[in-house]
């Protein structure tokens, strides 16, 4: 009996929780949506965080919180910049936030992952499954790092991004599918 209360209450104590916190000069956030059939317009959202916790340092069943706000969105053009940001499509003064909350974070094989959550654009939530590549640690300045790449995509319209201006050859101004490719790297909080 002595010897399972011990083994119990090990491995609850090696189960530490670390946090993770993002770090931003080596993190990004780009899309690349359709425009006018034939060319691609990208941006990116320069202001995000990103919370991870894992068991210790294992990153299989992490859990993840990412806020990213609709005001450092930028495409290098202030037009179009303004345009995505009125109520016309992000409708950034009604909803600052984009906001990502992991149900699971899977080990599929070495170096890929499988990460699953709440997506929420607006006022609307959808459950979306984004593959993730694990590109390993690193050690710098005496802190260790992480760091993870995405390439998924979204429906703009299943998050009530609905702007649909027609060309007159009856194809969309801005295409439905939205590339999305994240890039992040993530430092061990050792507080």
């Amino acid at each position: 009996m002595f010897s399972l209360l011990s083994e119990l209450l090990g491995n609850e104590t090696r189960m530490k929780k670390t946090a993770w916190l993002l770090d931003e000069e080596h993190s990004s956030i780009v899309f690349i949506a359709k425009h006018m059939l034939i060319s691609s317009v990208t941006g990116q959202f320069k202001v995000f965080e990103v919370k991870v916790v894992t068991d210790e340092d294992n990153f299989d069943g992490s859990s993840i919180e990412c806020i990213i706000y609709t005001s450092g969105l930028t495409t290098n053009d202030d037009y179009r910049d303004d345009h995505l940001k009125s109520e016309a499509l992000f409708d950034v003064k009604s909803y600052p936030e984009i906001k990502f909350k992991s149900a699971s974070f899977k080990r599929i094989s070495e170096g890929s992952y499988l990460l699953i959550g709440k997506l929420k654009i607006k006022d609307i939530s959808q459950t979306i499954e984004i593959p993730i590549k694990y590109l390993g640690k690193k050690n710098s300045n005496g802190m260790q790092g992480a760091t993870f790449d995405s390439n998924f995509v979204i429906n703009r319209e299943d998050f009530n991004l609905t702007y649909n201006p027609l060309l007159e050859s009856g194809g969309m101004v801005v295409g439905k599918e939205i590339s999305i490719t994240v890039s992040i790297t993530l430092i061990k909080n050792e507080d």
